[in-house]
């Protein structure tokens, strides 16, 4: 479920609530301290964010999983190198 930003008109106060994507935005201050001159919880309207988190679950991408790729020293990168033996080419074109 995606998590909509609010503003209350009369109290100034920014709310995060989660909301489904067909739910109608709120119109009244969540705020139950929150009144206007008339006594009634102000009103409130969707703000636009221009932050937009985003959640990776279960097993993703690190930043560490390629930190180590880059630092690694050549003769590091070759010692997987050492046991692997050649063949010799027998087969020798003339």
């Amino acid at each position: 479920m995606p998590i909509y930003n609010y503003k209350c008109d009369t109290c100034k106060k920014n709310f995060e609530i989660k909301q489904s994507i067909n739910d109608k935005p709120l119109e009244i201050c969540p705020d139950p301290n929150c009144k206007d001159q008339d006594g009634e919880r102000g009103k409130i309207h969707r703000v636009i964010s221009k932050n937009i988190g985003l959640v990776f679950q279960g097993s993703g991408f690190y930043i560490t999983d390629y930190a180590n790729s880059h630092t690694k020293s050549p003769t590091a990168t070759n010692n997987h190198n050492t046991n692997v033996s050649e063949k010799p080419n027998s087969a020798v074109a003339s």
